[in-house]
């Protein structure tokens, strides 16, 4: 994958911020704050199996990122 530097760099867990989102990009916000909350089990066992590094971003326990989430035309 690729890595993009943020634009928000002071983001950090306690830092909450608020998210809007147009369309699919509200669907994506969805997806953000559920993996800063809940992690990805999958990404987790492999990691433990294999070793190596992982994300914070899949790893959870970080529902203290998002303030409210706000949604413009989205399914």
């Amino acid at each position: 994958g690729k890595t993009y530097e943020g634009v928000y760099k002071d983001w950090k867990p306690g830092q909450k911020v608020h998210l809007v989102g147009h369309s699919m990009g509200g669907q994506t916000i969805r997806q953000l704050e559920a993996l800063l909350r809940n992690g990805n089990p999958e990404e987790i066992a492999y990691q433990k199996e294999h070793g190596g590094d992982i994300s914070p971003l899949f790893t959870g326990n970080n529902d203290n990122m998002v303030s409210s989430i706000t949604t413009l035309g989205t399914p």
